[in-house]
């Protein structure tokens, strides 16, 4: 997190991102919506995101972005963890344990993770964040 993209290819990609941003202040907590096979995004309570262990996807880039209060997360590189649950190709994910960076998203600060970054949302009892999967393949024109 913190570095610059080089967005070659990337544009269209990035604008679905923005508006998924904006569309999801209107959406109700908890459910899933889909642009096609390039994002993923959701509204939920803080306390529904929150988990124990860290969770890393290899095909899906993590957008955050707090809608309502702010969001605590904590953050690694994948070769710092410990796995928990190795990584599965039909979820796209893998379980992990360990410690990393805690930092604190504002209310519409986004945090952006990349594919060999593990991130869990910490137990906070209030709030709600935007959580977006895009994936990190460029757009096709």
């Amino acid at each position: 997190m913190g570095q610059a993209i080089e967005l070659g290819g990337w544009e269209q990609k990035w604008q679905q991102v923005h508006q998924a941003l904006t569309d999801v202040e209107s959406l109700p907590p908890g459910c899933a919506y889909t642009r096609g096979d390039a994002l993923t995004f959701m509204r939920a309570d803080n306390a529904f995101l929150s988990q124990n262990a860290f969770i890393a996807h290899r095909r899906y880039r993590a957008v955050v972005m707090p809608v309502n209060g702010c969001v605590c997360l904590e953050f690694s590189p994948v070769q710092f963890l410990k796995p928990l649950k190795l990584y599965s190709d039909i979820s796209d994910s893998g379980t992990y344990i360990g410690s990393g960076t805690v930092i604190e998203l504002s209310l519409h600060e986004v945090g952006l993770f990349e594919v060999d970054e593990a991130l869990r949302v910490l137990p906070q009892p209030y709030g709600q964040t935007a959580l977006i999967h895009v994936t990190r393949e460029p757009q096709r024109s």
